[in-house]
C-alpha cells in the first residue's frame, strides 16, 4: 500500500520529473523491499531504498527497542556494504508509533564485543516532496557518538527511521483522496482499481516510472469511454490515414459515429510484448494471458502502437480532460477524441482536426491522390484536384470527411 501511496505523490508532482520504482532488488543489501529513483524537475537525482516493516502488533517503538525489534545493527551494517552512498537515503518504515526521544543514545555490541554508540535525532521542518513523507510521519536520522570511535562513519547520517506510518485502512483513505484532488476520481472503484494495478506491478517485479503510472490513471479515468478497435474496415486508404494520425498527440474527430474510426487498425505486437505490457499495466494477472478485446485496445494503446480511441457525451467531458490533464504531464500518447471539440481547448498539444493540419507531413500528397470526392453529384475527383481549385478546401475536409473516404466517396454539396 505504500508503494501504491509513494506511486501516486511522485507521478502526479510537478516538481518530479521522472522516478523508476521496483521491488526485490537484488543489489540494495537489506534495503530490499523497494528501491526509488527521483529525478528532479532541477535535474538532481536521489535514490530512496526503503524497508517496509509494518505490522499488527502496534507495540510503541522508543530507543531502548529500536535497536532489537528492528535489527539496526544489521542495517548498519549493510549500508557499510555499500561503494557509493552519495545522494542516497536508507529508510526504515513501520506503522508502529514512536516515542523515541531526541539526541537518545542507543548502544550496539559488535561481535568482536566493542561497543558502538549511535545518536537518534528527530529531523523536523523537512520538504514533504523530497523525503516522501505523510501526515502525521516522525522522522529520526541516525550518526556515530563523537566519542565513539576516532574514524566516524557519515554514512549512517543516511539512515532514517519513519514512524507512525498509517495503516492499511489510512493509506487507502489517502489513496482515495490524492485520486480525487489530483485526478478528479470519486469513488472507491478508482482507488481499488489503482491499488490492484499496484498489487499486480509488485507480484510481477517491473520497473514502474513516472510514465507508466500517469498512463495508468489516465486509463482508469478514460475507461467507460474506450473504443475497441479492431481491422475489420482496413484498407490501403486507411493505411495513409492511420500513418497521419500517429503523427499528432490527438487527433480531434466531431462526428462521434466510431463505426469506421475504431475498425481501421491491423497493428499488433509480439506474445511477449502484449504479455509483458499487460501484466505491468495490471490488465491481468501472472496466473492467466487471457485478455478480452477491449483490454487488447489498452495494451497496444500502452506500446504506443495506436491511439486510445475515446468518446464520450458532453456531461463527461471534464473527466475526459482530466485525463489529458494527466497526459501533459509526461511524453503524450496518442488520443482519438470523438467530441464537439477545438483545438483551442487543447494548447499544447499537437492536434489533427482537418486537412490543412497535414500539409507539412509527407503522407499529405498521398492523401490528396487517393481520397476523392464528389461536387453535387458530378463525377469524382481526387483532393489534389479539388485543391487546384481552391486551397482553402484543406481546411473545409475535416477528420470527419477523411475518414469516410477510406470506405467511400464522399458527397459535397447537393445536386
Amino acid at each position: 500500500m505504500m508503494c501504491a501511496l509513494l506511486a501516486l505523490k511522485f507521478s502526479t508532482s510537478d516538481i518530479v520529473a521522472d522516478f523508476e520504482m521496483k521491488t526485490n532488488c537484488d543489489d540494495c543489501g537489506d534495503f530490499n523491499d523497494v528501491a526509488l529513483k527521483v529525478t528532479f524537475d532541477d535535474g538532481h537525482s536521489e535514490i530512496f531504498l526503503l524497508q517496509l516493516k509494518h505490522s499488527k502488533n502496534m507495540k510503541k517503538v522508543t530507543e531502548k527497542n529500536l535497536a532489537a525489534d528492528f535489527s539496526l545493527q544489521k542495517y548498519i551494517k549493510s549500508i557499510r556494504k555499500f561503494e557509493n552512498t552519495e545522494n542516497v537515503s536508507f529508510i526504515l518504515y513501520t506503522n508502529s508509533p514512536t516515542s523515541i526521544k531526541n539526541s537518545s543514545k542507543i548502544r550496539l555490541q559488535n561481535k568482536d564485543n566493542t561497543i558502538e554508540e549511535i545518536v537518534v535525532k528527530e529531523l523536523r521542518d523537512l520538504n514533504p516532496k523530497k523525503l516522501l513523507l505523510m501526515n502525521g510521519t516522525k522522522v529520526f536520522q541516525f550518526e556515530e557518538n563523537q566519542s565513539s570511535r576516532s574514524d566516524l562513519d557519515d554514512s549512517l547520517k543516511q539512515l532514517y527511521f519513519f514512524g507512525d506510518q498509517t495503516n492499511t485502512a489510512g493509506a487507502r483513505l489517502l489513496i482515495k483522496t490524492m485520486l480525487k484532488k489530483e485526478c478528479g476520481f470519486n469513488g472507491y472503484i478508482y482507488s481499488s482499481d489503482f491499488v490492484e494495478f499496484m498489487e499486480t506491478w509488485w507480484s510481477g517485479n517491473i520497473i514502474l516510472t513516472k510514465y507508466d503510472v500517469v498512463a495508468k490513471l489516465a486509463e482508469l479515468i478514460l475507461t467507460p469511454f474506450i473504443q475497441t478497435i479492431s481491422d475489420s474496415k482496413c484498407n490501403e486508404k486507411s493505411k495513409l490515414l492511420r500513418e497521419a494520425i500517429m503523427k499528432f498527440d490527438m487527433t480531434i474527430v466531431r462526428d462521434t459515429n466510431e463505426e469506421v474510426i475504431a475498425n481501421i487498425w491491423d497493428e499488433t505486437a509480439s506474445d511477449d510484448e502484449i504479455s509483458l505490457t499487460s501484466l505491468k499495466y495490471g490488465l491481468r494477472n501472472k496466473w492467466s494471458k487471457k485478455l478480452s478485446p477491449n483490454e487488447r485496445s489498452k495494451v497496444l494503446w500502452h506500446l504506443n502502437k495506436v491511439p486510445l480511441i475515446v468518446k464520450a457525451k458532453s456531461y463527461y467531458q471534464e473527466e475526459v480532460k482530466h485525463a489529458l490533464r494527466l497526459l501533459e504531464k509526461v511524453e503524450k500518447k496518442k488520443v482519438i477524441l470523438l467530441a464537439n471539440a477545438t483545438k483551442e481547448e487543447f494548447p499544447g498539444w499537437r492536434i489533427f482536426q482537418d486537412l490543412s493540419d497535414l500539409t507539412n507531413e509527407g503522407v499529405y500528397a498521398d492523401i490528396i491522390k487517393h481520397f476523392a470526392v464528389s461536387l453535387q453529384g458530378q463525377p469524382p475527383m481526387f483532393l489534389d484536384q479539388l485543391h487546384d481549385f481552391d486551397q482553402g478546401n484543406d481546411r473545409t475536409i475535416e477528420t470527419t470527411e477523411l475518414i469516410k473516404m477510406t470506405q467511400e466517396v464522399v458527397q459535397i454539396g447537393r445536386r
